[in-house]
């Protein structure tokens, strides 16, 4: 489920184009790493919060969740890397 998602959401060409190849690799590993840890988190802690029978309803919503922080994450590499290099040119 991880790698289908980080592609179709993350490695959209039109997203990550603007970042140097070894900045763009370095972001997606960190991001891998941190999308992995907040999902699990995530999980753990609403079926704490609401039981361990509603865990697909849990599952869900915390999918759902974590495709608006991936598109919120690539954004702010793709800002943050046109800030720096408008920085350097200027």
């Amino acid at each position: 489920m991880f790698p289908q998602l980080l592609e179709s959401v993350c490695l959209q060409p039109a997203l990550l184009a603007s970042l140097p190849p070894v900045e763009a690799r370095v972001s997606i590993c960190e991001f891998e790493y941190l999308y992995t840890f907040t999902f699990l988190q995530l999980i753990i802690s609403k079926i704490f919060v609401f039981g361990i029978f509603n865990a697909p309803r849990v599952l869900f919503s915390v999918v759902n969740f974590m495709e608006s922080y991936i598109v919120a994450h690539v954004l702010n590499l793709v800002e943050l890397h046109s800030t720096r290099s408008m920085n350097f040119h200027v």
